[in-house]
């Protein structure tokens, strides 16, 4: 028997075709879309935490540019000590013997001012010195009993706090500096050594008297009268007021050098 389908019944048959079309193309085209649109969200959340802190890390650039700036001109300051005038065409051209014959005409000058008599002058090649902290250790003295006694660990602490500085100075990498030495032989009165010396302290270069080898330290001198008839005697020897003769003295000096730190290149300081 043939059944005829109501109206009803294909109006029902025609929104049910219409929902499974529906449910088909979310399935087939909506859902995938949904997916790749939940996993763009994803990565975008993440992109904009990165670029967040990457706009942070620009905001602090100026910053970190300034405290560089500064910290340059700090170091420039305490390098300049260094920065020795003798060295100036040697570290322009690398040939040293440009830095030998400076210092020689430098200390020519010094030496004529102070009315030494010159017996003998030798001059090292240059060459790398390191340059170590200097800092006073100090003595902490400590035994088993005071360990034991020190349960709360308070002496433990102040050792610590006073042994910082020598710790953290001995950590320090050592750096080296160009260093030319000279010894300088020399026959003067007490009165011209020390002007000498003041002269060498007073110097901006980096200039620094590593002994003083005085033979005569009193700088008073010897004479022998005549015997007046003594035959054979040994003459009698009269001295004279100290600081009123001469002395032979070995100086040793050292002339040290750095190159002064190139200004970094920061680009413009917002």
């Amino acid at each position: 028997m043939k059944m005829e389908m109501s109206y009803r019944d294909k109006i029902i048959l025609i929104v049910l075709f219409i929902i499974l079309i529906l449910v088909g193309g979310f399935f087939a085209l909506i859902r995938p879309k949904y997916k790749e649109l939940k996993v763009s969200k994803e990565a975008l959340e993440v992109v904009r935490t990165e670029w967040e802190g990457i706009e942070k890390k620009f905001e602090q650039i100026p910053i970190i540019q300034k405290a560089i700036t500064k910290n340059y001109e700090e170091a420039k300051k305490e390098a300049k000590v260094f920065e020795n005038t003798a060295f100036v065409s040697a570290n322009e051209s690398w040939t040293h013997e440009k830095s030998s014959y400076e210092i020689d005409e430098y200390l020519q000058s010094a030496i004529d001012e102070c009315e030494l008599k010159v017996e003998a002058f030798t001059l090292d090649e240059v060459d790398s010195e390191e340059m170590s902290y200097y800092f006073i250790e100090p003595d902490v003295v400590t035994h088993s009993l005071l360990e034991a006694a020190d349960v709360n660990g308070n002496h433990a602490e102040k050792v610590a706090k006073i042994m910082k500085e020598n710790t953290v100075l001995n950590e320090r990498q050592v750096a080296e500096v160009m260093v030319q030495n000279l010894q300088l032989t020399v026959n003067c009165k007490r009165e011209n050594l020390m002007k000498f010396l003041a002269k060498i302290d007073e110097d901006n270069n980096a200039v620094l008297v590593t002994t003083v080898n005085i033979e005569n330290y009193q700088f008073d001198e010897s004479e022998s009268p005549s015997a007046g008839g003594a035959g054979d005697e040994a003459a009698v020897i009269q001295k004279v007021e100290p600081n009123t003769g001469t002395s032979r003295v070995i100086i040793n000096i050292s002339f040290y050098s750095a190159v002064p730190i190139d200004e970094p290149d920061l680009g413009e300081i917002a």
